[in-house]
């Protein structure tokens, strides 16, 4: 009975990770607003695709440097007024749809590990699901949102 509890965790571990990479927007751009004057902050959500994109921006040009001392983990709600916001939720669900394929994988080849059992089948949903997996990064990637 143990041996299941290593693929169950596994897969939590995993739904955790995948979800706080796309809940959290890791690579913010942080720039001059367009004007010339202020600071503007451009947040990008999702992995392998974003599904959610915003653009805020500020009239305080002094702002950039302390979004850059604790970037990516700055709100910019206080300070900042949201300009632009995108939601594609094709993307997030080819996102999810991904974390679910990488953890399938995982899982079967955690399982097959344990048992010792390489049959060709196995074998071959492996192949099969590691082409939908970069099938999916490729898709994710050419159907993101961008500013």
């Amino acid at each position: 009975m143990s041996h299941y509890f290593r693929p169950a965790g596994l897969v939590v571990a995993g739904i955790c990770i995948f979800t706080v990479l796309n809940l959290y927007s890791w690579q913010p751009g942080v720039g001059g607003a367009e004007n010339g004057k202020g600071t503007q902050l451009e947040r990008y959500f999702g992995w392998p695709g974003c599904y959610r994109v915003e653009l805020w921006r500020s009239p305080d040009p002094n702002l950039m440097l302390r979004i850059l001392a604790v970037a990516p983990f700055y709100d910019p709600k206080p300070d900042m007024d949201l300009v632009v916001s995108g939601f594609n939720s094709l993307t997030l669900v080819i996102d999810a749809t991904f974390a679910a394929t990488v953890l399938a994988i995982l899982v079967i080849l955690l399982e097959s590990t344990m048992r010792s059992a390489w049959s060709l089948r196995i074998k071959l949903a492996v192949c099969a699901l590691g082409g939908l997996a970069v099938a999916l990064v490729c898709l994710g990637y050419r159907i993101s949102l961008v500013l």
